[in-house]
């Protein structure tokens, strides 16, 4: 019942929480943008973990706007 992807989406799930736990607690404006990039990693990774067609348009273009705002953060930094 419990194989290499149910385990690998309950690690994403996880990751998730505290990523929104993290978000949830923060105060800074700034480290608020670079936490909801944690969540957006941990949303790939689910995405990918699920393996649908959908999946492939939705992550090539979500790393490329991710990459952008770090490098924008790196910027302002």
């Amino acid at each position: 019942m419990w194989g290499p992807y149910s385990y690998g989406i309950l690690v994403v799930m996880v990751a998730a929480v505290i990523a929104f736990y993290a978000l949830a607690r923060e105060r800074d404006d700034l480290h608020k943008l670079l936490l909801l990039d944690l969540v957006e990693i941990a949303g790939f990774g689910m995405i990918a973990l699920l393996g649908t067609d959908l999946a492939e348009a939705l992550i090539l273009p979500g790393l490329t706007v991710g990459i952008a705002e770090i490098l924008a953060l790196s910027q302002i930094y």
